[in-house]
């Protein structure tokens, strides 16, 4: 028999502090993000990173699309800020993006990895070096393993790691190989996902809609 995930309910409240959240996702990424993106409130406790693997010529038309859907303020990153909450960042065209060892977001150029540029798995691991017990990576719906590396780092310092569950996922690869791997501690539906990072951050899920 198959264990059963643990719920939403048994969510634990990160502790106060330093906190981030990173997001990954391929195929199918794009209405994965607008369905979380949308659900969260302006007054987020928390940055977010998102990587999306996207066509060339593509990346400025997602985070202009998913600005006029998001009470957040989406925007590309810009290297040597220090990320905001309330912000959603993501990767300059053909960049990866992660946080380099100030805590600034930096964009580089370094080599494409697992096939990808942006890639999850560096985005995700370098929240996990500098941000400990205070990350929270999710892995969304798409294609192969890139990601899975990342939720692993999150999840062995004492972050918070969730996969999208399978029937919500366009393309269960990611997730289930983040899963398989032990690398995903939750397990939860697509519209569970914002719920789910405003109860971490211990925001009140009534008052953070309004």
């Amino acid at each position: 028999a198959q264990a059963t995930p643990p719920r939403q309910n048994t969510l634990p409240r990160l502790e106060a502090g330093s906190r981030i959240i990173g997001i990954g996702a391929s195929t199918g990424g794009p209405q994965a993000f607008q369905t979380i993106l949308a659900h969260l409130p302006a007054n987020l406790a928390a940055p977010v990173i998102c990587i999306q693997h996207i066509s060339e010529g593509f990346a400025q038309g997602l985070v202009d699309w998913l600005s006029g859907q998001c009470r957040l303020k989406v925007q590309t990153a810009e290297n040597g800020v220090i990320p905001q909450s309330g912000k959603v960042y993501f990767p300059l065209e053909g960049s990866h993006l992660k946080i380099d060892s100030m805590g600034r977001l930096e964009c580089s150029q370094e080599p494409i990895s697992s096939g990808h540029r942006p890639s999850i798995d560096i985005g995700l691991k370098s929240l996990a070096s500098h941000y400990g017990r205070g990350a929270v990576g999710v892995l969304l719906t798409g294609m192969g393993r890139d990601g899975v590396e990342g939720m692993k780092a999150i999840a062995e310092v004492g972050g918070v790691t969730i996969a999208q569950d399978e029937e919500s996922s366009i393309v269960f690869g990611m997730p289930k190989e983040a899963i398989a791997a032990n690398a995903a501690r939750y397990i939860l539906p697509l519209p569970e996902i914002a719920p789910a990072l405003v109860k971490l951050l211990g925001q009140d899920t009534e008052k953070a809609a309004s």
